[in-house]
């Protein structure tokens, strides 16, 4: 059976539901990647508060679009999260010098029950039209070097390895990967 839904703009009334597909899509994408301590610690209401944070903000929160499940009773199957790769996001440092005009893709999560449905791949396309309108003409993404799902669904999507790096989460050292694509 197929999902009917639409990509839209995120909204504070969306924080609770961003929040628990952070966590379970975290959780299930990092097992094996992240040490468990640090994903057994993740709580959605802690994520709720970071994201009526970021939602509350007109500007963090027309960059946070959603993909909505249109049934009798709607929800969210995921969102992603985009900006300026040179300005720094909450949870890591600007990716480039700010001498481009270069777009971060910062987040794209689905809920582990909806992956492989087309709702990642609509949230990519829908932000990527907005980093166009924005003139953007290339976009960054890191991925923990080990994601080969996140890995395969971007060179999917036409992305390509430019790069290598470390980031630390729950006290371990992961290596990360960075990909690019072309906007123009």
């Amino acid at each position: 059976m197929s999902t009917s839904f639409i990509v839209r703009a995120a909204v504070l009334l969306d924080a609770e539901a961003i929040a628990q597909i952070h966590v379970v899509a975290w959780c299930a994408a990092y097992v094996d990647i992240v040490p468990q301590t640090h994903l057994d610690s993740l709580t959605i209401r802690d994520k709720v508060t970071l994201w009526k944070h970021i939602l509350s903000d007109p500007v963090k929160a027309a960059k946070i679009l959603v993909a909505e499940e249109q049934a009798q009773v709607t929800r969210l199957l995921g969102f992603v999260s985009f900006g300026d790769a040179a300005a720094p996001s909450p949870n890591h440092k600007a990716l480039v010098d700010g001498s481009t005009k270069t777009g971060e893709l910062r987040a794209i999560y689905v809920d582990p029950q909806d992956w492989s449905k087309g709702a990642g791949r609509r949230l990519w396309m829908a932000a990527q039209q907005q980093l166009v309108e924005a003139q953007f003409t290339t976009v960054v993404v890191l991925v923990l070097a080990r994601n080969e799902r996140a890995i395969r669904f971007y060179e999917a999507a036409g992305f390509g390895k430019d790069g290598a790096g470390l980031i630390e989460i729950g006290g371990a050292s992961l290596e990360t990967v960075r990909l690019t694509k072309a906007l123009t």
